[in-house]
């Protein structure tokens, strides 16, 4: 493969999505609730998706992804 077709760019996406709980029994795990940081138990409304993104090829690819109420800002370092 051409090293052109390597170059990537990683990208951090703001979904919205429905709020509700979906358990996994294979996993037995319930899925839903904020991810990040407060681990809030109400179900989340949002999901920040983490991927990685061709420069000169067309294709992403889902590397991460978190339930949140607030977003990024939370994360952000306010001066």
């Amino acid at each position: 493969m051409q090293d052109i077709k390597r170059d990537c760019v990683v990208q951090l996406e703001k979904m919205e999505i429905s709020r509700s709980y979906e358990l996994d029994r294979a996993e037995d795990a319930v899925f839903g609730g904020e991810t990040l940081l407060t681990k809030r138990k109400e179900p989340s409304h949002q999901a920040l998706v983490f991927m990685i993104e061709g420069v000169k090829q067309l294709h992403k690819q889902v590397i991460a992804y978190h339930f949140t109420e607030t977003g990024i800002d939370v994360l952000i370092p306010k001066q």
